[in-house]
């Protein structure tokens, strides 16, 4: 067939038409990809609100999907007597944890005690901390789950922005932990308690202020503000504005904001008279700010708390509040 020139031009026109659509869809396709995605990234990345925020703005830094799968996994199984220690692993928002699930013999129903543990470079700074504490008090009648930390235990602290996601995301693996001790069949969930040393103890004293139904808290050796601590031992480079600047970003994770909120829960403060760490102004800090009922005890000892006399008052309160035997 003949095509005259006119139609020959329009014709090519039209095909160059349909290219030049098509590659101007799919330039705007793939925009629309990238912004999508960009936009679930920034809403699922954790930011920190305001130091000033509301009490419910603050506590709501740290929802997250409660019916995610648990996932939990046996590792091994190891006994003491009566006692069975499984290694264990869980999943928070992709992340696997590992943790010690400590059980008693017997069928229940048992308390429960949910171990955080501190910073150090011993060799107890880590999961096992608490791990002879929770054998003692499988034999009274308790299951323990004690979770290992990653931030800022194994990821250090490095900026504002990045210090804000890492300590959301820390307070959701051990809140995670605590519906995993929830989920046990055997625990009682009534009679559930908390219990943190260190960072542990301020990620604790979060938990415990956003989370009405524990049955007791203790904390030991724990600060007032993230940044007491994050900044001279690990971000001791930033000039005295910077310094300032991190405070106020980080604000609104300072146990300072919550732990005014863990009554009516009894809860028992652990503190040491030689603290290389934190002045007893720091003690006095967190206690002018907590409402009774609370329980200060002093100790002849230091960060560690590893004197005796704190073990054995601390597994004593536990006792008479968990009504074990």
């Amino acid at each position: 067939m003949k095509i005259y020139p006119r139609r020959s031009t329009l014709l090519r026109l039209g095909g160059l038409f349909c290219v030049v659509s098509v590659l101007c869809l799919s330039v705007w396709m793939l925009f629309q990809t990238t912004q999508a995605k960009a936009s679930v990234s920034q809403k699922e990345k954790p930011v920190c609100v305001s130091g000033f925020a509301s009490d419910h703005d603050l506590a709501h830094q740290f929802d997250y999907d409660t019916k995610a799968p648990m996932q939990m996994k046996e590792v091994r199984v190891t006994r003491q007597g009566s006692v069975s220690i499984h290694d264990i692993t869980y999943v928070s928002q992709g992340e696997v944890v590992s943790a010690y699930l400590v059980m008693p013999a017997g069928k229940g129903p048992f308390a429960g005690v949910l171990f955080l543990h501190w910073l150090d470079s011993s060799a107890t700074a880590n999961r096992s901390e608490f791990l002879e504490e929770a054998v003692t008090l499988a034999q009274k009648g308790t299951v323990s789950l004690l979770p290992q930390g990653k931030y800022p235990w194994i990821e250090a602290p490095k900026d504002s922005t990045h210090d804000c996601a890492a300590t959301i995301r820390q307070t959701i693996v051990f809140r995670r932990g605590l519906d995993l001790l929830r989920s046990q069949p055997l625990v009682d969930q009534q009679r559930i308690a908390l219990v943190g040393h260190d960072y542990g103890a301020m990620y604790a004293s979060i938990i415990a202020g956003i989370d009405p139904h524990l049955k007791a808290v203790v904390l030991m050796a724990l600060t007032y503000r993230f940044s007491n601590w994050n900044v001279p031992y690990f971000l001791d480079t930033l000039s005295p504005r910077e310094r300032l600047a991190y405070l106020e970003k980080t604000a609104s994770l300072d146990p300072l904001n919550f732990v005014g909120h863990i009554a009516p829960t009894p809860l028992l403060f652990q503190c040491a008279r030689q603290d290389a760490y934190i002045s007893l102004a720091d003690v006095n800090n967190l206690v002018e700010v907590t409402n009774q009922p609370y329980t200060l005890h002093l100790y002849t000892a230091d960060h560690s708390l590893t004197d005796g006399t704190s073990q054995k008052d601390r597994l004593a309160w536990l006792s008479t509040q968990l009504g074990l035997q």
